[in-house]
């Protein structure tokens, strides 16, 4: 997001990101504890990946409801 200047919540970044590598989005994984920068990337077309955080644990039934996968330790991801 500092590369852009925008905040994480912005689907521009996700869209930019995966036109400057030159891959299609759907080939792309967002892993985030942001609720807001997960949906702006799944608005963007990425596969998303929800990381638990005490700080976003309010947040995990929202995550859950759109994130292709939902991680609450980091063997989860893989």
């Amino acid at each position: 997001s500092d590369d852009f200047e925008m905040k994480k919540a912005e689907p521009f970044i996700y869209k930019e990101a995966v036109k400057r590598l030159r891959v299609q989005p759907s080939d792309c994984f967002m892993v985030d504890d942001n609720v807001k920068a997960l949906s702006a990337a799944k608005e963007a077309g990425l596969k998303t990946i929800a990381v638990y955080d005490s700080f976003s644990k309010d947040y995990e039934k929202e995550m859950r409801s759109f994130a292709d996968k939902y991680a609450v330790v980091f063997d989860e991801i893989l």
